[in-house]
């Protein structure tokens, strides 16, 4: 996640390592001292980490990938963006060892804010981008790949009533939208996970507001 050494710093990366019984292993601090958080971390073949989340080190907030070793010691620091806002919110560890970065961009896209995907080789390498959303604000908050090497990607996208709806993307494996589809009532749903079950479908998480008894999310 992140943390900030005393008050008023900037939130940098933080590593925590726990035993199988929960007990303190150790801790790294692998970005840089710009603003910074981790959001994403799988673990590599190799038995190192990767942690994917966001960096204001080049000026602007840009999309973030480390590397490191089992010791959660630093081997190579990739960021990813344009020339806007940019941030990753999920990752995912991908059937030809690379790695699928989700979030939002304010860089490309259609709209004032759309879902964003960025796919990596093993070594951080782009091997390509792709952008999807309405006029509107849209986001990638979780990403899963589907049993026939493509991806679910699910998020949130502004509906009519300026209010968020589930937004639910099927993407082929490189990078295309095959479709669209969007989910919610009159307040309040986003995606925040979304699993690809055996029957080629998936399953999505998401809080609501506007099937709730209550009316909280």
């Amino acid at each position: 996640g992140s943390t900030s050494a005393q008050e008023g710093a900037s939130a940098n990366l933080l590593l925590l390592k726990l035993a199988s019984d929960g007990n303190y292993q150790w801790q790294s601090t692998p970005g840089s001292a710009a603003v910074e958080k981790a959001n994403a971390l799988v673990q590599t073949p190799d038995s190192g980490f990767v942690l994917a989340g966001f960096t204001n080190q080049n000026g602007q907030y840009d999309m973030l990938l480390i590397k490191t070793d089992q010791y959660g010691t630093p081997l190579w620091t990739k960021t990813y963006g344009g020339s806007d806002w940019d941030f990753c919110n999920a990752m995912t560890l991908t059937g030809d060892g690379g790695f699928l970065l989700a979030g939002s961009t304010f860089s490309f896209g259609n709209g004032h804010e759309d879902a964003h995907l960025v796919k990596t080789d093993s070594d951080g390498n782009v091997q390509w981008l792709s952008s999807f959303g309405s006029t509107g604000a849209d986001a990638a908050l979780a990403v899963g790949q589907a049993s026939d090497g493509g991806y679910f990607v699910s998020g949130r996208t502004a509906n009519a009533n300026g209010d968020d709806d589930i937004l639910l993307i099927k993407a082929s494996a490189t990078g295309n939208q095959v479709w669209m589809k969007t989910f919610g009532g009159s307040a309040s749903e986003a995606g925040h996970a979304v699993t690809p079950t055996s029957d080629g479908g998936c399953v999505v998480l998401s809080g609501t507001k506007s099937f709730s008894a209550t009316g909280k999310q």
